[in-house]
């Protein structure tokens, strides 16, 4: 549930921009007139970017302690993650991010090819930096675990990596300094590994966890660590023991999004580009504001969560279907 609600909070927080690359609408959407829904969609977004991305480390480092025990093998573990998030940030990036941008001017006067060459080179990732940065928490966090094979020893070193953290990383390594500097990635992902793994300790215990492991960080950051913390804990909670939460969890349309929060995530960003130029081509606006942006908001939303479910089956029908029709032709 708390991932639905994640992968939520990224597509609104994704839906109020009107001003991308080379792309502005700024001026045309404000000639349309003020809109209530705006604001709404404007506070949720801000309500959103204050902790969603933090969620997600948190979030992966949680499941990773769930899953460890599966990976015995630390170099098939990181094959594994470069099949899991490296591979598909290429191959949408390359055949699905970068046609749709380009068709809609996002880059300007600038090529295909030299966009591609720059996706090859690790540039040019836009929301697909958190595939990058999710794979070097992975990769970071099973070397030092392996190397020490001391939980606090790792703490230690994965708070120094963070003291150390900078930006200049990002020349070599894309969404790098979403790892130590941008979003303290690895921090989450420690922590959420770690109160998994003393979640079945007593209260005393996973508190006292929670005390060292937040005394530990803060001596390396800033105090706008604990507003995403309380908030990811917060829906920990809820989800964890809120009745309606469990409810919730049981429903159709929640197992739908929990299924496809993966192919949300990648698919749904570059389609907001071809929605945007589809509203300022086709949908009038004579038509009052309210109402205008009320559909603008619903197909950057609901639409676009539809459309890239089914873009999803339709790559896996195709997939399939190249999959059977190699083997009946080496069976030939």
């Amino acid at each position: 549930m708390v991932r639905v609600i994640g992968i939520l909070l990224v597509v609104f927080g994704h839906s109020v921009y009107v001003s991308m690359g080379q792309m502005n609408y700024t001026e045309f959407f404000q000639a349309i007139g003020n809109s209530n829904i705006t604001h709404y969609m404007q506070r949720i977004v801000g309500f959103a970017y204050s902790f969603h991305m933090p969620l997600f480390f948190y979030l992966s480092g949680l499941v990773y302690c769930i899953t460890e025990k599966n990976y015995t093998d630390t170099s098939k573990f990181i094959a594994k993650k470069i099949d899991r998030l490296i591979i598909p940030a290429f191959i949408f990036g390359l055949f699905f991010m970068l046609p749709i941008k380009l068709n809609v001017g996002f880059y300007g006067e600038a090529s295909y090819l030299d966009i591609a060459k720059g996706i090859l080179r690790f540039q040019h990732s836009g929301h697909l930096w958190f595939l990058y940065s999710l794979f070097y928490c992975f990769v970071i966090f099973r070397t030092v675990r392996a190397i020490t094979n001391n939980d606090l020893a790792t703490i230690i070193i994965i708070s120094s990596l963070i003291l150390i953290g900078d930006s200049r990383f990002e020349a070599l390594l894309p969404g790098f300094q979403h790892v130590l500097s941008g979003y303290k990635g690895l921090m989450y992902f420690s922590i959420g590994y770690y109160l998994k793994k003393c979640s079945k300790d007593t209260l005393l215990i996973k508190t006292t966890t929670l005390v060292v492991l937040l005394s530990i960080h803060l001596l390396v950051l800033r105090i706008d660590i604990i507003k995403p913390l309380i908030l990811i804990l917060s829906l920990e909670l809820l989800s964890a023991f809120a009745v309606t939460f469990r409810a919730l969890n049981k429903s159709r349309i929640i197992s739908i999004l929990t299924k496809y929060s993966f192919p949300i995530y990648i698919i749904h960003d570059p389609l907001n580009y071809a929605i945007i130029g589809a509203f300022v081509s086709i949908v009038p606006t004579t038509m009052d504001a309210d109402i205008y942006f009320t559909l603008f908001y619903i197909c950057r939303t609901i639409i676009i969560i539809i459309a890239s479910i089914l873009i999803w089956n339709l790559v896996e029908c195709i997939k399939i279907n190249i999959t059977n029709q190699v083997k009946a032709f080496n069976k030939a």
